[in-house]
This record gives C-alpha cells, structure tokens and sequence, in this order.
C-alpha cells in the first residue's frame, strides 16, 4: 500500500508540473525525474505483488533507472542556474546509464519465459551484468552529487558577491541543496548491506517532501513578484513579506561592461521585437532563458543600465506597448482593459496602480490628453 501511494504522488506531481502555465526546462527536468521515479517505484510494486509476469523486461530494465537518479538532479541544479552545457558533455554523461543498458541487451533479447526466470531467480545467470550495474550506480552518485554540491557551493559564492541577492535566487540555493542531501541519503543507504525496503521506504519519503516543500514554495506554479515588489515566501505557516530594493548595488561583478553592453542591446533589441512582456507570466528566470544569459547577469543589468528592478522595467515596457495599441485607429473597437491585458498585465487593478505609478495619472486621463494634445479623434 506505501509503495502504491508513493506511484499515486508521483502522478500528482507530474500533473501539477506538466499542467503549469509557461512551462520551462527546469520544469521538464523535474518531470523527467519524476517519471523515472513513478517507473522505479512501479517496477518495485510488480516485483513484490508478483505483476511482473506479464511486463518481466521493463522489471530488468529498471535495474539500470538508479544512474540516471544523480545525473538528473545535477542537470536540474545546473539549469535552475542558467548554467548551460555543450552536447557533448550531456551524451557523455549519459554514458554509464547506456553502458549499463548495453550489458543487460541479452536478457532484453529472450524470450518472455526467460525474462520470467531471470527475475524469479533474482538474476541468476547475470551475476557480472548485476554487479558492474551497481558499480555504475556507485559511480554515478559519487560523481554527479559531489559535482552538485561543489555547484552548489560557487553559486553561493556568487550570490556573495551582491548586497542584496534576489531572495528567489537565494531558495534556489536552498531549494537545490536540500535535493543534494535527500539523494546523498538515498544513494549512502545504496552503499550500505541494508535491505533495499530501507532505499524505496526513503525513496518514498522523498518523493512526499518534494511534493509538500515544492506546492508550498510555489515550484510547481509560476512565482510571481508582486507589483509593490515584494516576495512572498512560506516559513512554517506565516508569510514572510522582504520588500525588495529599488536598487542592487553591486560589490563585485566578474560581469566586463563590454558584456553587460551587449547583454543590453540583446535584451532591449529582444524586447522591441518578440514582446515577451505579453506573456503575463513572464520572470527574470523565463527571460534569462530566452536570451541564453545567467539570471543574475541579467539582473544586475537591467538595475545598473535601466536603473529599475524587472518588474519595473518589464511593467514601463507594457505599459509603452499599450499606448501605443491605445492610440492605433484600428483598435478602437477594444476597451482600454482588454489592450491592457493584451499587453501582459493580468487584473485591472495591476494595470491601473502601474499606469499612475510609471505616467502619474490615470490611463484615461493621459490618453485625453494625448488625443486634445494631437487632435486624434477618440
């Protein structure tokens, strides 16, 4: 019964993730895990209740699913920090897991009595095949959860180097490490002469963490920031409200201003063409992805050469953009609210606060004025 729950919480999660508005590569990360979790669990639940007589080589199969554990939170951390790699080293990594796939192709290859036999005998026949796979799976926790601990240990370095790090940059870090230690336990237990009950029982409770701690710190949802600037972050059962700075200084920056230039006339040039601001659920992460540029680089760009945070500056390009819908003959038919939120806000009130926040008066008014000023027909 634990083992069906935790199939059932893996369903959820992937649901709740591959449901979300604005889907990005760390979200299909994530899904990707989970999926491999739902089949490992899966596979454990047929072997205990004896289902496995009909599926015996998706059994054999998930002997070789363990690799492919710490590679996936490693390319997950990797690209909750915008850290990109090149196609060679993503194949190279997945090298064990299809060396270890390569050793079992004889027992994929039998007939299904065979493959019966092979899982009720619990391998015999393939003694090397089974210890050279768990030598794999050593070798793939030991590499793949030191390499995420020691990224995990320069992004905090990073985050240092600022006055005010962004607080969602900072629980990613949290969020990220706290991955590392729920698998370094899992993959230790691996390790140790203990019944592999102990490894899936963890395994489980994993899984039920992930999904409590992601819902309640809105991973699985698209975080927002709202428009006072201020971040909503769940501690226990009280929100803690962290008004945001107007302005990060920044201390140090490895950042050239040759760079930071050409990040500038990318993003802006980006902006102006594609309006990506239209999608309400746009966020700094989201932007930095389309523009292949590190989150923080970005950040610190948008505040040192527009001297606004992102939603500051995000909110004057909407704004910007329904004027100049506002204004155009052709869209006379549409109300004001309807442009607005073609534009990327997402509820009158945001659209209104904004408007006098960035113009000084209401979207009204300053379109009266616009139309007397230029003599354009309302």
């Amino acid at each position: 019964m634990l083992y069906l729950a935790g199939i059932i919480i893996s369903l959820f999660l992937l649901l709740l993730i591959f449901t979300k508005k604005g889907l990005i590569k760390t979200d299909i990360l994530l899904g990707t895990w989970i999926i491999i979790a739902f089949l490992n669990l899966s596979a454990h639940y047929m072997f205990i209740h004896q289902l496995y007589i009909n599926y015996p080589k998706v059994l054999i199969f998930s002997f070789t699913l363990p690799i492919l554990h710490p590679l996936l939170l490693f390319s997950y951390i990797k690209e909750n920090f915008g850290i990109k790699a090149v196609l060679w080293q993503n194949l190279a990594y997945l090298l064990p897991f299809i060396a270890a796939n390569l050793i079992f192709i004889d027992a994929y290859l039998v007939d299904h009595g065979e493959a019966v036999r092979i899982i009720e005998q619990e391998g015999k026949g393939y003694e090397w095949q089974i210890k050279v796979n768990y030598i794999l799976i050593i070798f793939s926790g030991a590499f793949f959860i030191s390499k995420s601990f020691l990224l995990i240990g320069r992004t905090k370095k990073i985050a240092g180097l600022y006055e005010a790090p962004n607080l969602e940059f900072v629980q990613k870090i949290f969020w990220c490490r706290n991955l590392c230690i729920w698998i370094s336990g899992i993959w230790i237990l691996a390790l140790t002469p203990l019944p592999e009950e102990y490894i899936y029982i963890t395994f489980m409770l994993f899984l039920i963490w992930l999904g409590f701690t992601g819902i309640r710190n809105f991973l699985f949802t698209n975080p927002k920031v709202s428009d006072q600037g201020i971040y909503m972050v769940k501690e226990g059962l009280e929100a803690l409200e962290i008004p945001e700075k107007k302005e990060i200084r920044y201390k140090k920056s490895s950042l050239h201003p040759e760079q930071a230039n050409e990040i500038h006339e990318r993003m802006t040039t980006f902006l102006q063409n594609e309006k990506p601001f239209k999608d309400s659920a746009l966020s700094l992460d989201t932007l930095s992805e389309l523009l292949e540029v590190h989150p923080n680089y970005l950040s610190e760009v948008i505040n040192s050469m527009e001297n606004k945070n992102f939603n500051e500056y995000i909110n004057e390009m909407r704004i910007e953009e329904f004027i100049s819908l506002a204004t155009d003959p052709k869209n006379q038919r549409f109300t004001y609210l309807s442009i607005a939120y073609d534009c990327g806000f997402n509820s009158k009130a945001s659209f209104h606060r904004n408007f006098k926040k960035i113009k000084g008066v209401t979207p009204k008014e300053f379109l009266d004025k616009m139309y007397q000023k230029n003599s354009i027909p309302q």
